[in-house]
């Protein structure tokens, strides 16, 4: 498989490599020539002073920013407080844009980007989940669903183009949920054969009736029905953030079988960022932040209620884990190709692994 770059052909390589940033887009609209878009952005290190708008590679302007309040849903390291920004623009050429970059600067450096690829209106023909379903899968209701798995979308659709997986690629959603992001991998790579699975029976059920792909409900534990290197790709968005590490090696070594040598498996983990900035208990509020804030090895203690009922008791976790735990631990059924902090979402980081005999 060749290895290019995403967007080679409109945004410059220096943006592509700068580190991604966390943040929340709380508005991101194209009508016509018109480009609207809000929310919030921080830098893991540094509170970065001004943010710069490129579309499809063009510099259209910086953004107008503010001070963002800090509140009990924005928990970010001492001393970075989140920047917000707003950026209204007619677009001076044809509508069809496609993609937006965030470029964040320190000065007149860039330090880092929030990158999203734009709504198209075929993306409005994508069905959308029962609230239920969507505070479930993601803790978010109505179009902020919607933008959550745009923008997985596209960090994963670069990694997909910087590797060349074809167009016509196996790709299952491991850990599919209510489609967040099975629904954009059908709407924007049309010829791909795209499956899904998870382990809640009723996100399944809803997927089957309102998506075109193949979706399957998996067992808690492997092994599933998928035939031995059926998949060119697996993508898992918060899947190994609620898994044991005994679980976690059940399971990879189950995606092992399913991938074809020579595939790539695209996992998420709660990494070092994820871990110092997670909400504390008062008590630990109380300590100096230097006592809570390591993260050695994985950390797989905390029980998460989310599928209460829906899952075997204590199965589901709230997990993080270290940046050489990961690589130590996957290492043992992939090549590591990647580990790219924070780079699902600009939350958690995504580990690129290949199967490679």
């Amino acid at each position: 498989m060749t290895n290019t770059r995403p967007g080679a052909a409109k945004t410059p390589d220096w943006i592509l490599d700068l580190p991604p940033s966390a943040g929340v887009f709380n508005r991101l609209s194209k009508e016509r020539q018109r480009l609207a878009v809000t929310g919030w952005v921080f830098h893991r290190d540094f509170a970065v002073d001004a943010i710069d708008a490129y579309v499809d590679g063009l510099l259209l302007g910086s953004c107008r920013t503010h001070r963002q309040p800090v509140t009990e849903k924005v928990h970010t390291w001492a001393a970075v407080r989140p920047l917000g920004f707003a950026f209204h623009k007619r677009l001076g050429w044809d509508a069809a844009a496609s993609r937006l970059d965030l470029v964040c600067r320190l000065g007149d450096m860039p330090v880092s980007r929030m990158s999203c690829l734009l709504p198209r209106k075929l993306d409005n023909r994508i069905p959308r989940p029962p609230d239920h379903l969507t505070d479930r899968v993601a803790g978010v209701r109505g179009p902020m669903f919607r933008r959550m798995g745009l923008r997985l979308y596209t960090d994963i659709s670069d990694q997909l183009t910087r590797f060349g997986i074809a167009g016509s690629a196996r790709i299952l959603d491991w850990g599919c949920g209510c489609g967040r992001l099975a629904s954009f991998i059908l709407a924007r790579r049309p010829r791909a054969r795209v499956f899904g699975c998870d382990i809640d029976d009723e996100c399944i059920s809803w997927c089957r009736e309102h998506l075109r792909g193949q979706f399957e409900c998996v067992p808690p534990l492997p092994p599933t029905r998928y035939a031995a290197a059926q998949m060119h790709v697996v993508v898992a968005c918060s899947v190994l953030t609620h898994l044991t590490r005994e679980n976690q090696h059940e399971w990879l070594r189950e995606i092992r079988r399913i991938l074809a040598p020579g595939g790539y498996f695209l996992a998420s983990t709660q990494g070092d960022y994820s871990y110092r900035t997670r909400p504390l208990p008062l008590w630990k509020q109380l300590l100096p932040r230097s006592r809570t804030d390591s993260l050695s090895g994985i950390d797989d203690s905390a029980l998460d209620n989310t599928l209460k009922g829906r899952v075997p008791r204590r199965y589901y976790r709230t997990v993080f884990q270290s940046r050489q735990y990961t690589i130590d631990a996957c290492s043992k059924y992939f090549k590591v190709v990647d580990y790219i902090e924070c780079g699902l979402h600009g939350l958690h980081d995504l580990v690129i692994l290949r199967r490679d005999d």
